[in-house]
C-alpha cells in the first residue's frame, strides 16, 4: 500500500512572516533591533517576513524567543499547512 505524500503549501511561509512581522511591529521594533534580538541578521528577518524564506526550527525559535512568543503564536493553524495529495 502506498502512503500519500503531501506538501506544505506556500501560504504556511507567507502567513508565519506575517505573524512574525506583526509580533515586531506589536513591539515597535524595527527589522534590525529584532535580528540583534534573535542573533540573526536584519536581512534574514526580512526575508522570513516576507514569506520569501523557508524558515528552518533553529530560525523561528531564536525568532520566537526574542518576540516571547511560542511557536504556536507564530505558525497558523494546522488546517492551512496541507496542499494535499500529491
Amino acid at each position: 500500500m502506498v502512503k500519500p505524500k503531501f506538501r506544505l503549501t506556500r501560504s504556511i511561509v507567507i502567513a508565519t512572516g506575517g505573524r512574525v512581522k506583526d509580533a515586531r511591529e506589536e513591539r515597535g521594533w524595527s527589522q534590525e533591533e529584532l535580528g540583534e534580538r534573535s542573533s540573526l541578521h536584519q536581512s534574514t528577518i526580512g526575508r522570513v517576513e516576507k514569506g520569501s524564506r523557508d524558515v528552518g526550527m533553529e530560525t523561528l525559535i531564536l525568532i520566537a524567543l526574542a518576540l516571547d512568543r511560542t511557536l504556536h503564536e507564530l505558525l497558523p493553524p494546522p488546517s492551512a499547512w496541507l496542499e494535499g495529495a500529491v
